[in-house]
Formats: structure tokens, C-alpha cells, sequence
């Protein structure tokens, strides 16, 4: 997990978990893991559509992976 994350508790309709669950089984990812991808992938586009100001900013401080 990302250094200063924070955590949230997420509930889901039945029918939503079992699609996540064979989502996860396809995978190989645990729930948590498929959960917080999903999450951080929909508030980055959000704030690449919506606030495109803000996200290049956020962008803009990213340092490159080290190989």
C-alpha cells in the first residue's frame, strides 16, 4: 500500500461482490487489492476529466519509478 494511505470501508450489493469475487478469481488479485485499484483508478479519471487543472498538478509532482 502507497506511503500515507488512508483506509475506507466499502459495502457493495451481493450481486456487485460476486462480480468483483470473479473478477478477482480471474486475476489472481484479493478483493481488497482489485477494490482499491478500482477506486484509485475512477478519482484519478475523475479528476483528469473534471478537474484537469488540479490533475496536472498531480502529475506534475510524480517522480519517476527508479529502475
Amino acid at each position: 500500500m502507497a506511503r500515507d494511505s488512508k483506509r475506507v470501508n466499502l459495502s457493495v450489493p451481493d450481486n456487485i461482490y460476486a462480480v468483483i469475487e470473479s473478477m478477482c478469481e480471474a486475476s489472481g488479485e484479493s478483493i481488497t487489492e482489485y477494490c482499491a485499484r478500482a477506486v484509485v483508478t475512477k478519482a484519478e479519471h475523475d479528476l483528469m476529466v473534471k478537474l484537469p487543472e488540479k490533475w496536472q498538478a498531480f502529475t506534475a509532482n510524480i517522480e519517476p519509478k527508479q529502475e
